[in-house]
């Protein structure tokens, strides 16, 4: 089971930094993007608040998926605490992306 987590692990943190990234990107592409095509003012203000609203749709979604993963942890924590067979919830939300 350790090396499934770990794998899991890897997969995530490198699915993460993936997301990440992209989120990253694109605010300076909002901002390129209109001054290299020379859009007007109203172009480029929906471009800005297209890019700011996809980067936070980005960030939530990734907040959304920590809480899921703690969750999962909690959950994983009280099966063993009970007694019963831990259903690898943890493991299984890593491997959700």
């Amino acid at each position: 089971m350790q090396f499934e987590l770990k794998g899991a692990l890897k997969k995530y943190r490198r699915m993460r930094a993936c997301r990440r990234l992209l989120g990253i990107m694109v605010i300076p592409l909002g901002i390129a993007v209109p001054a290299v095509y020379g859009f007007n003012k109203t172009d480029t203000m929906i471009c800005l608040i297209g890019a700011i609203v996809f980067w936070g749709y980005g960030e939530t979604e990734l907040r959304l998926k920590t809480m899921q993963l703690r969750l999962a942890m909690i959950a994983d924590e009280l099966d063993r605490l009970n007694g019963n067979e831990a259903n690898n919830n943890f493991i299984l939300e890593l491997n959700d992306w």
